[in-house]
């Protein structure tokens, strides 16, 4: 159900949605910028002359960065609007269009992702550059990051849209969302490279999906990582994610039938 025109639609119209809320931009990308700065200078004091996990001082300040600039891309704080719109009902209404809902929830995804790459993510890493001059890969490397951060996004709309839809059987959904934002941020690497933890901890989470959203797109633009492989954990997860949302959604609405008729 639903053509493509109708997802680009909603795709587009979700960019110009975010567009217009400069002052939260704007806000949000100096944030980012700040924490990015505090981070940065934490790993590089930590570091020093000394090279961890494939990270020195240069690459842990890069992955930092594009850390930052990563977390609204790919939606790392969660996903509350999906939660709330269950327990109002107001999900009831896209639910009952003639589209597919979970294809209609990753349009939406992607035209927040857009937006927010180029005025989200961007700002926080060029700062970062200016201040501590670190290396910038070639094109083929941005072409492969750009790329394995497509997939993660399709990966964590899948995931947040996982964990929204659990509200339909619970009283409130968003103790469920907080939880899913507090994992997410420690085993994605977005406050600390996994390449920083014990050998066996990092290797467990290197084959999460969090990973796959985060970490390894960051690797890939580092030049530590080959697009195909993170490509492949990439579509792993998001077979098992799309399974679990399919079901989720099945259930869901035979609930919402029961329920509301």
């Amino acid at each position: 159900m639903g053509s493509l025109r109708t997802y680009l639609t909603v795709a587009r119209l979700t960019f110009g949605q975010y567009a217009t809320y400069r002052g939260a931009t704007f806000a949000g990308a100096f944030t980012n910028t700040v924490f990015g700065f505090i981070l940065a200078s934490i790993l590089r004091s930590t570091l020093g002359d000394r090279r961890i996990g494939g990270l020195d001082a240069a690459t842990a300040t890069t992955y930092t960065f594009v850390a930052q600039g990563l977390l609204f891309v790919v939606g790392a704080f969660g996903d509350f609007g999906l939660s709330r719109s269950v327990h109002s009902g107001a999900v009831a209404v896209e639910l009952t269009r003639p589209w597919d809902w979970p294809t209609y929830r990753l349009a939406v995804d992607l035209g927040r992702s857009a937006f927010a790459i180029v005025f989200r993510g961007f700002p926080p890493a060029f700062a970062g550059w200016l201040v501590f001059r670190y290396p910038v890969p070639a094109v083929d490397r941005w072409i492969a990051f750009l790329i394995a951060t497509l997939g993660a996004v399709v990966l964590a709309s899948r995931f947040w849209t996982a964990v929204g839809v659990t509200s339909f059987w619970l009283v409130d959904g968003s103790g469920v969302v907080q939880f899913a934002v507090v994992v997410f941020t420690t085993c994605a690497g977005t406050l600390v490279p996994l390449n920083l933890f014990p050998a066996g901890l990092a290797e467990a989470l290197g084959h999460l999906p969090f990973a796959a959203i985060v970490h390894r797109p960051i690797e890939v633009f580092l030049g530590l990582q080959s697009l195909p492989e993170a490509l492949a954990y990439q579509a792993g997860w998001l077979v098992v994610l799309e399974f679990v949302l399919r079901r989720e959604v099945g259930a869901a609405g035979r609930k919402l039938e029961i329920q509301g008729g």
